[in-house]
Formats: structure tokens, sequence, C-alpha cells
């Protein structure tokens, strides 16, 4: 037992985050190596071990499945949680916190308050970000995780912005700093929207080229939304999706499977945004993640999922209130109409000017 002390030395300190040294030195006189082994083998729960303890309860309790082939299931739960872990490893949401948490809370919320969890709804709550958000493509997740997965994840992926724009004007863009390199839209051009412009302080090319990058977003917004119409349309999306992809064999149980995954994990990814939405610094994304909860998910056929749609209304009103009573937002938005009637105004006199020439 002795020799094996350094190690679990190691392993204390970095599993139960204490100093071993001036621990040991106050307990040593009263216990023995045995105790100081069992201190040893405790550790903190980690994330995927509760996750996993919580998903084999919810999924497999009334099973009849024998526990080799549920643990062969659980097994690629786990594969996908370590898999988009790592690919978000380094990246953070506007609030600081860890990319993957929301990934991970989607999945819960899929696993704790949906009716109806599976295996692969849970693998799509995982993935659902990837092709978006990473260089992950819809052909890796295919060959990784099969295609029933890969069409789910795909028919919640918006298009990148750059397939609406002419590469003329991409380069010219990225030459005027308004892109960076990967084609992202800079940090400090981040919060503008169409009606903000013109910007009176930057060059009036650049106004223009900003004014198509939004009118490029928007019509990327307007083809995504539009998929989530009705069951049917995101169904069709699908199948037409996979023809292109040259997957040819699906039967329509299986093509009604996929879009029912497409669109439970889009709810609950919506209902975790609008949960972690309140930021008092930016009005506007709250604003526009209302208008779009209210015009592209309450108003859509409820029966879906219902239990979705009851979740998502009852926070939708909470942030809608949270909003309407926060009194920083009421003097903000007095400005802005106050701002809005000058724009309006100067518009007007610019138009004149123009007529009259």
């Amino acid at each position: 037992m002795k020799n094996s002390l350094p190690q679990i030395k190691n392993i204390i300190e970095s599993r139960i985050g204490i100093d071993f040294n001036s621990e040991y030195k106050k307990i040593s006189s009263t216990i023995n190596d045995n105790v100081i082994y069992l201190l040893a083998c405790v550790q903190k729960p980690r994330h995927i071990n509760i996750f996993y303890k919580k998903a084999r309860k919810n999924l497999f309790w009334n099973s009849n499945l024998n526990k080799k082939e549920i643990t062969k299931q659980m097994q690629s739960i786990n594969a996908v949680y370590e898999y988009v872990k790592e690919l978000f490893k380094e990246v953070y949401r506007e609030n600081d916190e860890r990319y993957f948490i929301h990934l991970r809370e989607t999945a819960y919320i899929i696993l704790n308050e949906f009716p109806n969890p599976t295996i692969e709804k849970l693998k799509v709550a995982f993935l659902h970000d990837v092709i978006e958000d990473t260089k992950v493509t819809f052909n890796t997740i295919k060959e990784s995780f099969w295609n029933k997965t890969a069409l789910s994840v795909q028919a919640i992926t918006k298009c990148n912005i750059l397939d609406f724009l002419k590469q003329e004007h991409i380069d010219k863009m990225k030459k005027n700093w308004i892109l960076d390199e990967k084609g992202n839209l800079q940090k400090k051009y981040k919060k503008i929207q169409l009606e903000y412009l013109p910007i009176n302080d930057i060059k009036e090319e650049d106004n223009y080229l900003l004014r198509l990058y939004l009118e490029a977003k928007e019509k990327r917004n307007n083809e995504y939304f539009s998929r989530f119409e009705s069951f049917n349309s995101l169904k069709n999306y699908i199948r037409n999706f996979a023809i292109e992809s040259w997957i040819n064999n699906l039967e329509e149980d299986e093509l009604n499977e996929i879009t029912q995954n497409a669109f439970d994990v889009k709810y609950a990814d919506r209902i975790h945004n609008i949960r972690t939405q309140w930021n008092p610094n930016d009005f506007n994304k709250i604003e526009r993640k209302i208008f779009e909860t209210n015009n592209f998910f309450l108003k859509k056929d409820k029966n879906i999922n219902p239990t979705a749609h009851e979740i998502l209304w009852k926070e939708y009103v909470l942030l809608e209130n949270n909003l309407i009573n926060c009194p920083n937002y009421q003097s903000w938005e007095c400005k802005k109409c106050i701002w809005k009637d000058c724009i309006n105004s100067q518009k007007e006199k610019t138009l004149k000017s123009f007529i009259l020439l």
C-alpha cells in the first residue's frame, strides 16, 4: 500500500481538489493508509456519468432489451457526447458560457421534459449545431452516425449566409474588413440591423456592402424558417435533401421519424435559447428572438409536439414579461422610437431633395 501512495496523492489532488500534503499531515496521526486509499477512490461525478445514468433510466426503464444491448446503445450516446464536447471545447456563447453546455441542456430537455425520448433524438440534440458551427460536414455525420441522424441534423441546420451572396461581393467585404478571412461578420458589426443603415461614420461603399450582407442573412433566415411551416414542409425538405445526397432507400415511416426528431430537437433548442436569452445589454436580440418564437414556432401546428409547444409558450411569456417590465427597456424603447422618427425624417428630406434635383 505504501508504494502506491505517490499515485494516490495525485489522484486525491486531481479528483477531490485538496492539497494532499497539508491535509495528510492533519489526519495521518489518526487514520491509516487504507482510509487514504478510500479517499483516493472518491471522484467528483462527471457530467457524462450523471447524463449516462439519467438517460439509461429514462430510456430503458420499461425495455425488453437485454443488458448487453442496452449497454451497446448507451455507448453510442457516450461516443456522441465526447465527440461533440471535443469539437466545441474552445467555443463559448456570448455570456461566456461554454457552448457545449447549450448542446447538453438541449439533450436534457429531450430527456427530462419531452415525451418519448429516444437514443436517436439525443444524438441529434448533441449534434444539432455541428454542421452550422464547425467544419464537420453532413457526409462526416452520415459516415459516423448513419443516415437518419445526419438527415435530422441537416434539417435544423441553417445554410451559410455566403451562399446568398455573389463571390465578388464576398471578396470586397473581406477586403474592406466587413468579413474576416473565414467569412464571418466582424464583431463590431454583429449588432447592426437593416433598419440602422446607413451608418454615418463608415464609408458609403461599406454601408452598401453591409446592406447586401444583412439582406442575404434575411433571405437565409426566411428559407430556414419556411422549412418549419408544417410537418410536411420539413418532411419534403428532408426527402429532397436525401435524394440529392443519394439516400434513396428511405421508407415513409423512417421519413416521419426523422422529421419528428428534427422538430423535437428544434423545439428543445429554442426552449433553451429562450431560457438563457435574458441580457439587458442587448434588447435587440431579445426582441428578435421573441418575434421569431412567436411567428415561426408558436403560430405553427402545436400537435407536432403539444408538450414542447406548451413549455415554449410559458418560456416565451416569461421572457416577454421580463422585457416589458424592465425599466431600462422602457427608456431604450422610447429612445429607439425617437431615433426612428429622426431617421425617417432624414430619409424624407433626402428623397425630397433628390426629387427636386
